[in-house]
């Protein structure tokens, strides 16, 4: 069930059976990054968490009844079952790579030709899958600080990430189970320097959700509810 609640967007939803008719059209789609259509902030934060909260329905991973309110800080605010967790959606990219990724687009240039697989200092020059992972861990370190700021903490919290770097487009969507398969060390640096209340990582990339949890890398294909 869809509600209006100040203004906000509040879903309840019973059951699996029940994801479809709450989520309607939100998330569905998204569009592109510059140009005419393009998409704003709440509609990628949307389509981010249809995919979450989808795929991990679909492979049994989710617990009912959810309860998800749009907010800002957090991005969401959600039950699943009796635990409150608090969503965080961000792109796992590099401030510098999304302006360079920008600039080529509305140059109708390849993105190809950023070059260095992204904006960043020092560059891993030659492996994609190495500076993914360097924009995953950023994005981590990162937007975990935000926390700190929020007015009304929740008990946990969720980091769902989008791979939407000059890096991640280097790697082709067959490649990426070869590169979940090499995630160890980096899931290590992520939770050995995090926080108490951040439990879990999600990363879409491109028709896979990465979730990473203290001593677990796990890896499932996208579901979105609607045939794509």
């Amino acid at each position: 069930m869809l509600l209006q609640v100040s203004g906000q967007t509040k879903l309840e939803i019973a059951n699996r059976a029940d994801l479809a008719q709450a989520f309607g059209e939100l998330g569905v789609r998204v569009g592109p990054r510059t140009g005419p259509g393009a998409r704003n902030h709440e509609e990628k934060e949307w389509w981010c968490l249809r995919r979450y909260v989808f795929t991990l329905s679909a492979a049994g991973q989710m617990e009912f009844p959810i309860s998800i309110e749009k907010a800002e800080r957090p991005d969401f605010r959600c039950k699943f079952g009796p635990c409150a967790v608090g969503i965080e959606v961000s792109e796992a990219t590099d401030r510098s790579d999304q302006e360079a990724m920008t600039k080529f687009q509305q140059s109708g240039a390849p993105i190809a030709l950023v070059g260095s697989f992204g904006g960043r200092f020092p560059r891993v020059a030659g492996s994609p899958e190495l500076s993914w992972q360097e924009d995953v861990l950023g994005a981590v370190r990162s937007k975990s600080q935000d926390f700190d700021s929020y007015t009304d903490p929740l008990p946990e919290y969720a980091l769902l990430l989008y791979s939407n770097s000059n890096a991640a487009s280097h790697i082709h969507d067959e490649l990426w189970p070869r590169v979940f398969a090499g995630c160890d060390p980096m899931n290590e640096q992520i939770w050995e320097k995090a926080r108490s209340d951040l439990k879990r990582v999600a990363v879409i990339c491109g028709p896979w959700l990465l979730m990473l949890e203290p001593g677990s890398v796990l890896s499932y294909p996208v579901q979105s509810g609607v045939a794509e």
